[in-house]
């Protein structure tokens, strides 16, 4: 069976969350055009520009994908692909509209554009994730998708990086083309750099190397994973303050470090995990949980706090993005932010296409006991999956409609673990995470049109 647009249903014993789970859904899906001169595609920029940008589209397309929108990410994705072109120094068109062309906003020439650098990599690595998602074979196979990775990774650093340090920088102050960062507030005219660059960066080199690792070209796999790790590395050992006992996330041009205006230290290096000392982590994540940022960025931070394990925090910034009173609450992010991190992070969803698997780990807050999706597209189908909890155990329920059989890992958090599938005990591995919890895995091979329940419980 194919996916539905629009089918995905959420159920929760909060009525807050699935409230507001109801309305982004509603709002993205008022979002959604077909049929126009520039095909299948969703809103992805300010209301009312009739456009989709690249960075919009990179973090709205979880959301999108399980909003049964997979043809339109994937036609999206690769008009920005196309979009690069060696007369623009490898960039593409930051914004695209209705019509299929560059957004006169942002685009005059190919000598005058509105371009922020890390927007190849957040691309690419949205391509692979959504490749992970869907099985879909252009993804891997395409021409145009193959050619933008490639210029991405190779000419487009090598055109921007004018000091030969590996990583692009803002060649002309206060130029719009080539922007050092996402971040465009006041005072960053003098930057070289901003963190979220580094991140995006690294995240790219990782999924290229993962895009190759599918075709067994290990050399390249191993290459670029490896140039990812020296990203991460250079962070983490260059752009601490151990003064203030957090990142900077601003490289002036003279060398100098600084901090952006405002107290957010940045939720892009959480995102992509740019970060790996759990000190630095947990200082990050306090530090992020103090602030009320614009809207575009507390889009992400759901997320952020799912990806590390605080359902809590992360349930506290739903609610806010859902919340009536919200400014700019219209904004086409908020929606898909908002159906992707329900799907990802409280319900746990890792769809592994390579594998045939989906991989689930229950993320509940506080004072929920039961959550469940149903017509969650996954592959070239469906999956349904429930998760409740109590004093007794945990339990995680999936049904397979994707089309073919699939293998499920679920996840339990704890350790000394047993996991029951109809009352036999499945093997088991542990898992420790960045924080020092552990997490229980399970896997079960499970038929098209079967459900499975597992059942986690300590071992007496």
């Amino acid at each position: 069976m194919k996916p539905a647009k629009g089918k995905v249903e959420f159920s929760c014993d909060d009525l807050r969350l699935e409230r507001g789970f109801y309305w982004a859904k509603a709002m993205a899906l008022s979002y959604v055009n077909e049929g126009t001169p520039a095909g299948d595609w969703y809103e992805a920029a300010l209301p009312g520009r009739n456009a989709f940008c690249m960075r919009d589209v990179a973090h709205q397309a979880t959301g999108a994908q399980v909003l049964g929108l997979a043809r339109h990410n994937l036609n999206m994705l690769g008009q920005f692909a196309r979009s690069v072109q060696p007369s623009r120094d490898y960039c593409g068109y930051w914004e695209i509209n209705g019509d299929g062309k560059p957004a006169p906003i942002d685009y005059t020439d190919d000598s005058d554009f509105w371009y922020n650098l890390p927007a190849n990599f957040d691309v690419l690595d949205a391509c692979w994730r959504m490749y992970l998602w869907t099985d879909e074979p252009d993804y891997l196979h395409d021409a145009d998708f193959n050619r933008f990775y490639d210029w991405t990774v190779n000419q487009y650093v090598e055109t921007w990086d004018r000091n030969g340090d590996g990583v692009p920088e803002r060649q002309q102050p206060g130029s719009r083309r080539g922007l050092a960062s996402y971040d465009e507030g006041p005072g960053l005219d003098d930057a070289l750099m901003l963190s979220d660059l580094l991140a995006t960066q690294a995240a790219a080199y990782e999924a290229y190397g993962h895009l190759h690792r599918e075709k067994y070209n290990r050399n390249r796999t191993a290459v670029f994973q490896a140039r990812a790790t020296e990203l991460r590395q250079r962070f983490e050992n260059g752009w601490w303050d151990p003064a203030q006992q957090r990142f900077f996330n601003v490289l002036l041009r003279d060398g100098r470090f600084q901090y952006s205006e405002g107290s957010n230290p940045g939720h892009l290096p959480l995102y992509y995990r740019l970060l790996a000392n759990p000190e630095r982590i947990a200082r990050h994540l306090e530090l992020l949980g103090a602030t009320d940022p614009q809207v575009e960025t507390l889009a992400y931070i759901p997320e952020v706090f799912y990806a590390y394990g605080r359902p809590d925090k992360a349930r506290e910034y739903l609610l806010k993005l859902t919340d009536p009173g919200l400014g700019r609450r219209e904004y086409p992010e908020v929606g898909f932010s908002v159906v992707g991190a329900v799907a990802s992070g409280l319900m746990g969803v890792q769809p592994v296409a390579y594998q045939r698997t989906v991989r689930t780990l229950a993320q509940l807050p506080t004072g929920l006991h039961r959550a469940a999706l149903d017509h969650l597209p996954v592959f070239d189908g469906e999956i349904q999956l429930e998760h409740t909890q109590s004093p007794g155990g945990s339990k995680s329920c999936l049904t397979n409609l994707v089309g073919t059989d699939l293998r499920w890992q679920a996840g339990f958090w704890g350790e000394n673990l047993e996991v029951l599938c109809d009352g036999r005990k499945l093997e088991t591995t542990a898992e420790r995470r960045w924080d020092g919890r552990a997490v229980t895995w399970a896997e079960v091979r499970l038929p098209l049109g079967h459900t499975a329940q597992l059942t986690a419980r300590v071992k007496k």
